[in-house]
């Protein structure tokens, strides 16, 4: 009996060495002109590496993601990994008059030029990123990052309408609402698309003819609200204080369908 969960034991200890991350034992870590680190141990498979980035005050702070790497053309490689739903290239390697060139995109849209620090590359323990990374997996903190957050994405556009609402309310001297009908709004397309810059653009082409016309601006000031909602076509209506805006993803020039309309109100 004894011999038998001897074998049981290292049957599943070989099977869970073979499902962990075999790594390179050249690591790379990357510094910024700032405070962020980059840590990338490639594995030996050759098509993942385990990322690790650090220095930033964004959720994905010190959690390790294997990533996959892309190929994207002869020249460049992106490291990619799962994130609020959709597939994201944090680093990305290319060919720069013959030498490597890493760059850093994160979440919030920011971009930053990475420096390989030998120092810090030789002194990288892979045994504990690999650790760290297992615990976190175990945890579910990976997984979790790597669904999509409807609330949180919602709130995002909520705050840059709000942003273009502002403007077009100083402009015009009037105060200007925008609200979204958010059940005509997927998860589909809140991740495909700038929401707000597709039912901001109404507000925001007030905010351009308010400043550049005084007659308009009178005029704007009887409007307070402005409706916008997802459908199969483009259509911008008035009814009384109220701007409808119907809008669809992949109708072209929506701004000046937006200025026509309000230059003939």
């Amino acid at each position: 009996m004894l011999k038998q969960l001897t074998i049981a034991t290292l049957l599943l200890f070989s099977l869970s060495s073979a499902a962990s991350p075999q790594l390179s034992q050249y690591p790379d870590v990357f510094l910024t002109d700032g405070s962020l680190r980059v840590t990338l141990v490639n594995e030996t498979s050759g098509d993942h590496a385990l990322l690790q980035i650090t220095g930033t005050e964004q959720e994905i702070d010190g959690v390790v993601f294997r990533a996959y790497k892309r190929s994207r053309g002869e020249n460049a490689t992106a490291y990619q990994i799962q994130l609020d739903g959709r597939e994201r290239a944090p680093v990305v390697k290319s060919q720069h008059w013959g030498s490597d060139r890493f760059t850093l995109y994160m979440p919030n849209g920011d971009e930053y030029r990475l420096y390989r620090d030998k120092e810090e590359s030789e002194s990288v323990d892979r045994a504990q990123l690999l650790s760290t990374f297992e615990e976190q997996k175990s945890q579910g903190v990976q997984d979790s990052l790597a669904a999509f957050d409807r609330a949180a994405n919602e709130e995002v556009h909520r705050s840059r309408i709000s942003g273009f609402d502002k403007a077009a309310s100083e402009a015009c001297g009037s105060g200007i609402e925008t609200r979204v009908d958010w059940d005509s709004v997927s998860d589909e397309l809140l991740m495909d698309i700038s929401i707000s810059g597709y039912c901001g653009v109404v507000v925001s082409e007030m905010e351009r003819l308010c400043n550049s016309n005084a007659n308009f601006a009178d005029m704007a000031r009887e409007i307070d609200h402005v409706n916008c909602a997802f459908r199969d076509d483009l259509r911008l209506r008035r009814d009384g204080s109220t701007l409808n805006f119907r809008t669809e993803k992949s109708e072209p020039n929506q701004q000046e369908f937006a200025r026509q309309f309000l230059r003939n109100l």
